[in-house]
């Protein structure tokens, strides 16, 4: 490494229900600035990421912070960091989803000195080099900058094609942070990238924003395999959970390098997939648990949402996938444009049946938190949405439905607590709350009311704390 060349420091987000999930995305731009011969330093600590932050750059003043940034209500948090890091004299450079969305919004924040928008491996080390030279980065792909306060803004990086011509920068973390026991400490999983891009055009999703987005790409079965060694060699692995936009948007080449690392994994499909031909395969290459995302119980919500399948393959999914035996998760969503109270009922109800078909399933429910550039978006600005102006309004955008539909945040957040409550684990482990208060949390939930303060109620108990919205 050469200690001559300037540092720069990477940090992103780390929410409690993902504290073991390494930032892939700042892990890939670290290993290219590394190539391009930047000195890099990963700040991604669970607990206080401001002083980690203030710490590194006292230790040495670093040619720029860049921030991996979200809407979710860590952005706060974002922005709490940057305005420190400005107030400093340190450039801070925001990149992620949320100024790919949302790159005008991102970039007239006084606290935000440039953006990087897109997948910018093979940008990133021109960006820096202009920085090095005091140079806007005029003519950058998905560079965002300021002339004066104007923002200046060129389309998102170019897309990485051969995505094995880099690999996390490993070295830059302490792996063993990112280690999860699972099955009741007999296993060590960590999480390893394995494709980018979705072909499917659920209406919701931050994919449509790009076609470029929409194209699959898996990394080889060479690349795979050399992590995988390289991480049972540093940390013992014994199970790898798979990361991707959808692991099978090809299902022959997602299926063939699944089987070829000849590891326990844990992943994401999509429910029309889950046959009983491709249940015995998932039991066959030992998955341990994957997901899916059912979003709801109407037939008719799920043509709005163009998700590809009905209600009788969710139903038939499940029953396949608890046959073999397999772990499941299914995502849920509420407040979607053109939802009646009734759809939302069939959502609960359906949630409810497919946890009493399966003894393997949990389910979570969030509230639709939509993004310009993708189909929903505009449907939810004709029926009054108010688009976030701000970074700090869009820390709070999975709530952005409910006034459309007369509901509250408190609401909503309730009835989310409800559902991890009651269905946040599968039938055979042990319930969350006894009996006589699943019954009870059971007939507020399907009815989709809860007056009561819930989250007083697990606030006074320590162990439930982790089940509230936001925990």
């Amino acid at each position: 490494m050469n200690q001559k060349a300037p540092l720069i420091i990477l940090t992103a987000q780390r929410p409690w229900a993902y504290r073991k999930y390494p930032a892939f995305g700042i892990l890939f731009v670290a290993s290219a600035l590394v190539r391009a011969g930047y000195r890099v330093k990963i700040v991604h600590p669970e607990r206080d990421r401001l002083g980690a932050i203030r710490e590194a750059v006292k230790e040495e003043r670093p040619l720029f912070v860049g921030l991996s940034v979200m809407a979710t209500p860590l952005l706060l948090e974002d922005i709490e960091i940057s305005k420190s890091l400005k107030a400093a004299g340190v450039p801070v450079v925001w990149g992620g989803i949320h100024p790919t969305m949302v790159p005008e919004t991102a970039l007239a924040a006084d606290y935000v000195d440039y953006i990087l928008t897109g997948e910018v491996e093979e940008t990133v080390g021109d960006f820096a080099q202009a920085l090095r030279e005091g140079k806007p980065p005029e003519g950058i792909p998905g560079a965002g900058f300021k002339e004066g306060v104007a923002p200046v803004t060129t389309p998102a990086g170019r897309f990485l094609h051969d995505l094995d011509r880099y690999r996390p920068a490993w070295e830059l973390i302490k792996l063993s942070d990112y280690v999860e026991v699972f099955a009741g400490g007999a296993e060590l999983l960590i999480a390893v990238p394995l494709s980018r891009g979705c072909p499917f055009r659920c209406s919701f999703c931050y994919n449509l924003s790009n076609p470029d987005r929409r194209l699959f790409r898996i990394h080889g079965q060479e690349w795979i395999k050399e992590q995988i060694a390289f991480l049972k060699q540093k940390v013992g692995i014994t199970i790898v959970r798979w990361i991707s936009d959808n692991p099978f948007g090809n299902v022959k080449r997602g299926m063939e390098a699944i089987t070829a690392a000849g590891m326990p994994w844990v992943s994401t499909a999509r429910i029309e997939l889950a046959t009983e031909s491709f249940c015995e395969w998932l039991k066959e290459t030992r998955c341990k648990m994957i997901g899916f995302g059912f979003e709801s119980g109407s037939d008719k919500v799920l043509k709005f949402l163009d998700k590809g399948f009905t209600v009788e393959q969710i139903v038939t999914g499940t029953k396949n996938l608890d046959h073999a035996g397999i772990y499941a998760s299914a995502n849920w969503m509420h407040l979607i444009p053109g939802e009646t109270d009734t759809d939302r009922r069939e959502t609960r109800e359906l949630m409810d049946e497919t946890f009493r078909i399966s003894t393997h399933l949990f389910h979570d429910l969030q509230g639709l938190g939509p993004y310009p550039g993708v189909p929903i978006w505009e449907k939810c600005v004709a029926m009054g949405l108010k688009p976030p102006a701000t970074n700090e309004e869009w820390a709070f955008s999975r709530s952005l439905t409910a006034p459309l539909f007369g509901w509250s945040e408190t609401r909503l957040h309730r009835l989310i607590t409800l559902n991890r409550l009651l269905y946040g684990r599968s039938r055979i482990a042990p319930r969350i709350v006894p009996d006589w208060q699943f019954a009870l949390f059971r007939r507020r939930f399907l009815a989709g009311v809860c007056r009561g303060p819930v989250e007083e109620f697990l606030a006074r108990r320590p162990r439930l704390r982790p089940y509230l919205v936001d925990s």
